[in-house]
């Protein structure tokens, strides 16, 4: 009777054109994991060990009633493992150039304005449904690269996660992107992030999948 089934399963899987490995690939499409990109020359000074954790809004400097130059954004998403489970507790940090294009950071010799009210990094703690939520503005292109948002993710028995997350209205700008460039289709398609108007803000959704330490 397990025979038979098995032999239905797979004339199931002919007549649809689909191998046993590609279907596989098909159930674990929503879990491919993020792909591992460069941190950048610019991660925040000082230390972020001397800075505050779970501090979401990047809008707004504590203390500083001003809010930052620029359109902003509500970034969301789960940091998930490769089964798709969400991993509650991760540290999911940002970092990202003002809405000139430019960075808070000693090595930055762009000459655009800095924009002092504007925080420049956040963290969060992913909750029990691997979610987590970031209010922030929609970076400035940096000279020679496409607006992009720094995240680094870290938790327990997974591998560190460091990427980047792009904007599907940059379509040009990303097509000029040598580091986007360098992912493949499908890897693209992951970290490019389509924004739509929720609440009165732009608003995009982006899911990150951790790999175990194996």
């Amino acid at each position: 009777m397990i025979e038979e089934s098995r032999r239905e399963f797979l004339a199931n899987c002919s007549a649809l054109g689909l191998s046993l490995a590609g279907f596989g690939q098909l159930l674990e499409a929503g879990c491919l994991t993020s792909p591992q990109q460069t941190p950048g020359p610019f991660y925040p000074e000082p230390a972020i060990s001397r800075q505050r954790h779970n501090d979401t809004d990047l809008t707004r400097k504590l203390g500083n009633d001003e809010v930052a130059r620029g359109e902003i954004i509500r970034v969301k998403g789960q940091v998930k493992d490769e089964g798709c489970r969400p991993i509650m507790g991760a540290v999911v940090e940002i970092w990202q150039a003002c809405s000139s294009g430019r960075y808070n950071h000693s090595r930055d010799e762009n000459q655009a304005a800095l924009d002092n009210d504007f925080q420049f990094w956040g963290s969060a703690i992913t909750g029990p449904e691997g979610d987590y939520e970031f209010l922030t503005i929609k970076p400035g292109e940096y000279p020679g690269r496409t607006s992009h948002i720094h995240y680094a993710v870290q938790a327990k028995n997974y591998r560190p996660l460091v990427t980047q997350m792009y904007f599907a209205s940059e379509g040009r700008q990303n097509a000029r992107d040598g580091i986007y460039r360098r992912l493949t289709q499908q890897r693209r398609e992951v970290v490019t992030v389509e924004f739509t108007k929720q609440d009165e803000v732009q608003a995009g959704k982006f899911d990150m999948v951790l790999s175990g330490n194996g």
